[in-house]
């Protein structure tokens, strides 16, 4: 019986140590990388970093497919010439939400133009939808999980439709990283009778108080966590001072912008003449980690353009820039010469666009 026992065992080893020499088949290194998920990532990062459409990569590469349709919702592009598609994705795949890192609003400024009448892609339609898609998120976002980053690009009249948006959410209200806001003439009928220039004035000032309480809103929840980075500004419907409806609730805006981003703001770009209240921020705007200010300065008369002495005092605030682009729009005649005698340590990159020359004093 032993004996028995220690042939089976002897027999045991032998075959284990012949077992030692038989391999599994050898894997491609193709394969080898498509089961490293990190390794699929930095090649997600790179396709993405280079604008590469991860959707079609999803579509073609079933391997790739999960994590490239995460990698493609990091910076969620919700605007109105897909907004109802996309909503319908995310509505089915409820999981993807969790990998927004920034969600872009994009409202259409094409709204605004005469002539445009399309009544199934409304304004209130896209706006219905932005409130929906803030829903998904708050259902499905983590209590202990940040929001993601907030990169709004609106016309001012849409201020009242953010604001209603984000209000019942606190927490995407202090994600607002970049606010973009172009001032044009409302899209509502832009007719000469009375009624329709009562309701352009009356949708503008509407836009302009709601954005000024929007950073009222945040500033009141918690003043140092404010995320708000960038801020551009285009205003392409110049109204003399004297004629401007909503110029109160502007001053109110702009001053609420140098209040709540005092700290946190690091680009700011305008694009203004000298009767805009915007030139407050010239004025009084001290920030403390700005490191980019691109300025285009409009103006066919000496009334209207900006007072050279704002700019060289803003400039003197702000000695940390690293980058500084200055143009002029005015009358063919016209020019504009900045003396710029500040020292920026840290520039490296300086702009003189359109109507400028830099004066011989300039440093």
């Amino acid at each position: 019986m032993v004996d028995n026992l220690e042939a089976m065992l002897s027999t045991t080893r032998i075959v284990s140590r012949a077992s030692d020499h038989i391999s599994p088949p050898a894997r491609s290194a193709v394969a080898r990388f498509f089961d490293t998920p990190e390794l699929v990532l930095m090649l997600l990062e790179h396709l993405h970093q280079y604008r590469i459409d991860l959707l079609v990569v999803a579509a073609v590469c079933k391997q790739l497919r999960p994590l490239a349709l995460q990698a493609w919702m990091w910076h969620f592009d919700f605007d109105y010439k897909s907004f109802e598609g996309k909503l319908k994705l995310v509505q089915a795949n409820s999981h993807l939400l969790a990998h927004i890192r920034c969600l872009r609003i994009l409202s259409c400024n094409q709204w605004n133009e005469p002539g445009h009448h399309d009544s199934q892609r409304a304004p209130s339609l896209y706006w219905t939808k932005v409130e929906s898609l803030f829903s998904l998120l708050s259902a499905h976002t983590s209590t202990y999980a940040q929001a993601p980053l907030l990169d709004i690009f609106i016309n001012t009249a849409d201020g009242e439709s953010l604001r209603r948006t984000l209000q019942p959410y606190p927490g995407f209200l202090q994600r607002i990283a970049a606010l973009r806001l172009l001032d044009s003439v409302p899209r509502y009928n832009r007719g000469n009778n009375r009624q329709d220039r009562q309701d352009h004035n009356m949708f503008r000032t509407l836009g302009w108080t709601s954005l000024a309480l929007l950073l009222d809103d945040v500033l009141y929840l918690k003043p140092t966590a404010v995320a708000l980075r960038v801020l551009e500004y285009q205003c392409s419907c110049h109204i003399a001072e004297s004629q401007d409806p909503d110029r109160t609730a502007k001053k109110a805006f702009w001053c609420g912008v140098t209040t709540i981003a005092h700290r946190s703001l690091q680009e700011l770009h305008l694009s203004i003449d000298g009767t805009d209240p915007a030139t407050y921020v010239l004025q009084y705007g001290a920030f403390a980690s700005l490191k980019r200010f691109e300025l285009l300065a409009i103006g066919d008369v000496e009334n209207d353009r900006i007072d050279s002495a704002l700019i060289d005092t803003f400039l003197h605030r702000h000695t940390g820039l690293q980058q500084l682009s200055l143009s002029y729009i005015g009358s063919e005649l016209a020019r504009w010469d900045p003396v710029l005698d500040q020292a920026f340590p840290a520039l490296h990159t300086l702009e003189f666009g359109p109507g400028v020359w830099p004066s011989d004093e300039a440093t």
